[in-house]
């Protein structure tokens, strides 16, 4: 028999393919394992956020260089409830994650 190895990526893009359809086609949703924490990386001009969205507002460079003003918005995070903990351990480090592909 073959081991298996279980280990998981910290981050990683949600495939809505389903029975359903794609439910997330044209939309840039990611999963932070670690939290539970769900992610979508947003065109900043195309954002109309309520007040209490937790967000974080961001330039990217894409493959053709150029810059893209993108948001990162939680959509929830099971592990964390802090606004500064969520932003610390959760969002910049998506964005981070998000900009080096």
């Amino acid at each position: 028999m073959k081991l298996i190895n279980l280990t998981l990526p910290e981050f990683a893009f949600l495939d809505g393919q389903c029975h359903e359809g794609n439910t997330l086609e044209h939309r840039d949703v990611v999963i932070h394992i670690r939290s539970a924490a769900i992610v979508e990386f947003l065109d900043e001009k195309n954002v109309n956020l309520n007040d209490n969205a937790i967000s974080v507002n961001f330039v990217h460079k894409n493959l053709l260089e150029v810059e893209e003003h993108k948001v990162c918005v939680l959509h929830y995070c099971t592990q964390l409830e802090n606004k500064f903990d969520i932003i610390t351990h959760v969002i910049k480090p998506a964005i981070e994650w998000y900009k080096s592909r």
